[in-house]
């Protein structure tokens, strides 16, 4: 789903000329849409939240296998979340600390 988004991203000029020849293109509902989603606001938040997600989900997939992983590679998963997280915010601390609170606070609880 991720690569399949991240395609669609870079061929967002390409869908507009689509969307027109479609059927919706008259409709008022498909308009909003059309302008959400040709804004380039709306193309930088969502490149944020597939930084932010992406790498938490291959954590989840480790985690969600028949095998049981070992404590360490899972730690060393959650690390290497933490810094893909930094780097979609480029390590500023005021930005990227929302995401990192939540799994300081998990780990520091237990």
């Amino acid at each position: 789903m991720y690569f399949y988004l991240l395609g669609r991203g870079k061929e967002k000029d390409g869908h507009k000329l689509t969307f027109r020849e479609s059927r919706y293109y008259k409709d008022k509902k498909a308009s909003a849409v059309l302008a959400v989603v040709l804004d380039s606001k709306f193309w930088s938040d969502w490149a944020i939240v597939v930084g932010d997600v992406a790498p938490l989900i291959s954590v989840l997939r480790i985690m969600d296998t028949n095998w049981r992983p070992s404590i360490g590679y899972v730690y060393d998963g959650i690390y290497r979340a933490k810094k893909a997280i930094k780097d979609v915010f480029r390590h500023k601390r005021r930005l990227y600390k929302p995401f990192t609170y939540i799994q300081c606070s998990k780990n520091a609880s237990r």
